[in-house]
């Protein structure tokens, strides 16, 4: 019997590797945990701290919309507070066609759901704001489904009750579609006297000043806008998201000098005259004399402050102040009272004056008085009173040119102190100051000569208001304004500040030009007297450039001056005209306006009141009362 061979053992042995073993894995996981753990807090850290503040700039900025807070501009009132321009909160309506094609989403990424929601918005919307706002609903239709704008005004510059009224209509509330219309602020400046001082007062070139004190002072008018940043999500405000509020600061407005009922009276009567005289264009000043307030400057034709676009371009300026034109024989003042000031004569002084035929050379010309007489012994008085070119040459040549360039040094220096040559900074933009040729004056006979009776010299209409105003004034100039005080938003108000004040001639001076302004006007009682009120006044004719200009200055009452009135008209290509005819008139009735407005009572000896001397010598005054 054989046996069975026994079987070895065989015992195999593998060989394990570490990641093998439960206790290697959980260490390598723990590792890769530590690790991820470990970048995801650093990331947090990063993300959280770090950049947290830009995360949330980045996110505020998603979500946030700036609106800006326009400022409300300052008013312009008038003396007593009536209001000549202020601003009316009108708003624009907008839409974002794009967005409400996609329903409250830009429709390039709107679902197709959307799209279809957002195309029935404009047919529900636009009846609506063409029922609040009269604007036709096709007009609305087309802007609002015009998906390839993302941008559109519906209707600009209408009230705030407008918009209110589509939000609050029930189509709009029981759709949700407050957010298809907004609004966005866009000040309306409302005019609302119309033409009354248009030319002074301005008007707006977009939001800020165009012209006159709207621009002069827009500064001062603008203020200063605010802004509110708040959330918003699918283009609606956020109830109780955050919102951050600057707030504007509105502008300061000025109370002005201007009367502008007088004002008012003053530009029909100006208006009126041009038509019936045929004239170009013409103007008025009125000043109250001790303080140099313009209270009123009027131009013909004129423009209303409300419809700028409609008007004539050549009519949204100021003439009277943009175009220096020569004075004429109103300058006469001016020569006549440097004369006498300077002692060169006295009312009642005698100068020969030639024939009228004859007349006085001025360089390679012949000046000649505009009637026509023989060799006369004029007085002082005569010269003013028949406005003898001849005479006032003469007057001026023997006072100072005949002392050389001293002489003329200081005739010059009479003319510059009237203001002549020099703005009046009375606060309209674009001020001409015409031209007063000093360096001619001085080196050229030809030049003074023709300046001392008003030609080749230019003035503006308030700096040679204010040239003879301060003759009158007894002696003292008085610069000219327009602004009296400003008013902050916080009612605080700022008077301006004190005017220049400074003696030009002697009061016996203007005394005497008060008593021939006066004489002047008794030799034309019935055309530009007044009854019951002694006035002066001096009238003159120019030719500019194929132009004729006639004008007329005048005060009162004498005994006492409070009011200045200059009234000139242009006629183009005409060779005919006078002071007296044309301008008297409107003068005349501005001047009694003027007077019965600021209750200036009638002067107590005007009706016995005459002729001061004779106007030649060796004659009899003529008893002109």
């Amino acid at each position: 019997m054989s046996s069975v061979p026994t079987r070895k053992k065989v015992t195999y042995v593998r060989s394990r590797w570490p990641l093998a073993s439960t206790a290697g894995r959980l260490r390598i996981l723990l590792i890769v945990f530590a690790v991820l753990f470990s970048v995801a807090g650093a990331r947090a850290v990063q993300f959280q701290v770090i950049e947290a503040a830009d995360k949330r700039k980045e996110a505020a900025a998603r979500l946030s919309v700036t609106q800006k807070l326009p400022a409300l501009r300052g008013r312009i009132l008038d003396r007593d507070g009536g209001v000549l321009a202020f601003t009316n909160a009108t708003v624009t309506l907008t839409a974002s066609p794009n967005v409400i094609a996609g329903k409250g989403t830009d429709v390039a990424s709107a679902t197709q759901a959307d799209r279809d929601a957002g195309a029935k918005i404009p047919a529900l919307v636009a009846p609506v704001v063409a029922r609040c706002t009269g604007v036709p609903e096709a007009e609305v239709r087309a802007k609002l489904a015009d998906s390839s704008k993302k941008y559109v005004r519906l209707v600009q510059k209408v009230g705030v009750e407008r918009y209110n009224c589509i939000q609050n209509d029930p189509v709009i509330t029981e759709n949700r579609l407050s957010w298809v219309v907004g609004r966005e602020s866009d000040p309306t400046r409302v005019y609302p006297k119309n033409t009354v001082a248009s030319n002074v007062i301005g008007y707006l070139s977009g939001s800020v000043g165009g012209a006159g004190l709207e621009q002069a002072y827009e500064s001062v008018l603008a203020g200063t806008d605010g802004e509110e940043i708040f959330e918003t999500k699918r283009n609606a405000r956020l109830p109780l998201g955050e919102s951050t509020i600057a707030p504007a600061v509105d502008g300061t407005s000025i109370t002005t000098t201007l009367d502008s009922a007088l004002c008012w009276q003053t530009q029909q009567l100006l208006d009126a005259q041009r038509e019936k005289m045929k004239q170009t264009w013409g103007f008025t000043v009125i000043l109250e004399v001790k303080t140099g307030k313009v209270l009123c400057l009027a131009n013909s034709p004129t423009f209303n402050g409300n419809e700028t676009g409609s008007a004539d371009p050549e009519h949204l300026g100021n003439p009277a102040m943009h175009a220096p034109f020569q004075p004429g024989s109103t300058l006469k003042l001016l020569t006549l009272a440097a004369v006498l000031d300077a002692g060169g004569a006295t009312p009642d002084s005698v100068t020969h004056v030639a024939a009228q035929s004859e007349g006085i050379r001025v360089g390679t010309h012949t000046v000649k008085d505009s009637e026509k007489h023989g060799a006369l012994d004029y007085t002082t008085r005569g010269i003013l009173v028949d406005s003898s070119n001849q005479g006032t040459i003469q007057l001026m040549r023997d006072t100072f040119s005949s002392k050389g360039v001293a002489g003329k040094q200081q005739y010059l220096d009479y003319l510059t102190s009237f203001g002549l040559g020099q703005k009046t900074n009375v606060g309209i933009p674009g001020e001409n100051p015409g031209v007063l040729p000093g360096e001619l004056m001085v080196k050229d006979s030809y030049t003074i000569d023709a300046v001392a009776f008003g030609t080749s010299v230019t003035v503006n209409a308030i700096q040679m208001a204010a040239a003879v105003n301060g003759i009158v004034n007894d002696g003292l100039y008085v610069a000219p304004s327009l602004v009296a005080s400003t008013t902050a938003p916080d009612g605080r108000v700022t008077p301006a500040a004190a005017p220049e004040t400074r003696r030009v001639v002697k009061s016996s001076t203007s005394a005497d030009i008060l008593g021939m302004m006066e004489d002047r006007v008794l030799d034309s009682y019935p055309t530009i007297g007044i009854p019951g009120i002694r006035t002066g006044a001096k009238t003159g004719t120019a030719l500019m450039n194929g132009d004729m200009i006639s004008s007329i200055i005048g005060v009162a009452p004498v005994e006492d001056p409070q009011l200045l009135v200059y009234t000139v008209y242009f006629q183009e290509d005409s060779h005919s005209g006078a002071g007296i005819s044309t301008a008297g008139p409107v003068y005349q009735d501005v001047m009694t306006l003027a007077l019965q407005r600021y209750g200036i009572l009638p002067s107590a000896d005007a009706a016995a009141h005459c002729l001061q001397g004779p106007l030649v010598a060796g004659a009899q005054p003529t008893k002109k009362c």
